[in-house]
């Protein structure tokens, strides 16, 4: 009897804390309310699988990966706040793989503290690609500026980064790539080959990577 009660009184907490974070939402993005479950296609301001975001702290703007929509769009500092707020820019165009202009299944972003430069991991080309300077960018589908990965940025022919997932980048500049299984570190001088692997025993998961700022 008393495991009972215990269960419904933590039953009944969650319920009202659920409650609760959901009323205090102030605002929803990929869709033009609070109950739509559209799945939008990659012409519209509505995503399908959005799965990591990482924010311009200098400008305010957000960069959002659209994971099955092959893209990352941003939303300025306006919009971020505007109930189904309208894409600022869109990265990465349909139709291509192993391009200067593609990404394919993104999940993982990072952005410097200078917003000077933003990283795409475009799980299914094997590869990191990164954009400088994107709050400068105006046009959609723009050029990458490098590739962390492959060659260059019309090689996916063969990579150390098998399905890479999670990207972070610690204080020092260096970059930190998650693969399934192993995690590399890249240095600012060196986008090429990596200065450290931290590898998992026995593989079992996708690697995430986050740093404390």
């Amino acid at each position: 009897m008393v495991v009972a009660v215990r269960f419904i009184l933590a039953w009944l907490l969650f319920s009202a804390l659920t409650r609760a974070l959901l009323v205090n939402w102030t605002n929803v993005l990929g869709q033009g309310d609070y109950v739509s479950i559209n799945v939008g296609s990659s012409l519209i301001d509505q995503f399908s699988s959005p799965s990591f975001i990482a924010k311009d702290l200098v400008r305010g703007s957000f960069y959002v990966s659209d994971t099955d929509n092959n893209r990352v769009v941003r939303f300025n500092s306006t919009q971020w706040f505007t109930l189904g707020g309208s894409i600022d820019l869109i990265i990465g165009i349909a139709g291509y793989t192993c391009h200067v202009k593609s990404i394919f299944q993104p999940t993982g972003l990072a952005m410097t503290q200078s917003a000077d430069r933003l990283f795409v991991v475009s799980a299914y080309e094997y590869r990191i690609v990164y954009y400088d300077n994107p709050w400068s960018i105006t046009t959609n589908y723009p050029n990458a500026n490098g590739v962390i990965g492959q060659s260059s940025l019309s090689d996916c022919s063969g990579s150390t980064l098998i399905e890479p997932y999670g990207i972070d980048i610690d204080i020092y500049g260096n970059v930190w790539i998650g693969t399934f299984g192993t995690v590399f570190r890249f240095t600012p001088a060196n986008f090429t080959t990596f200065d450290l692997a931290l590898v998992q025993q026995y593989p079992t998961h996708y690697c995430g990577i986050t740093f404390d700022s």
